[in-house]
């Protein structure tokens, strides 16, 4: 994308990048871990840990993504924002 399409973008679209778990049972659902399970981003400051859940549309099918784990680039809409339990909904728009 240009650098000019990018800064219009509403506030509420993200990217989120890193190693996602896939889950293909049922609904398709990507799941990456922001910070470690030992709360540490290696910086030697403890973080809350952050879970993004990426979901689709209903019925989607993507075949490129399988049971497992892959790194990935997500472009998708914030649904809800950081919960109490750490985690963030992101709607799907692309997945790279």
């Amino acid at each position: 994308m240009l650098e000019s399409e990018l800064t219009n973008l509403p506030l509420d679209f993200v990217f989120v990048s890193g190693d996602f778990r896939i889950s293909t049972s049922g609904t398709l659902l990507l799941v990456h871990d922001f910070v470690g399970a030992d709360r540490s981003l290696g910086l030697g400051e403890q973080f809350r840990p952050v879970q993004f859940d990426v979901t689709f549309p209903p019925g989607s099918v993507v075949p490129e993504l399988r049971d497992g784990s892959q790194k990935l680039t997500v472009f998708g809409r914030v649904v809800h924002g950081l919960d109490r339990q750490g985690t963030i909904e992101v709607r799907a728009v692309g997945v790279y």
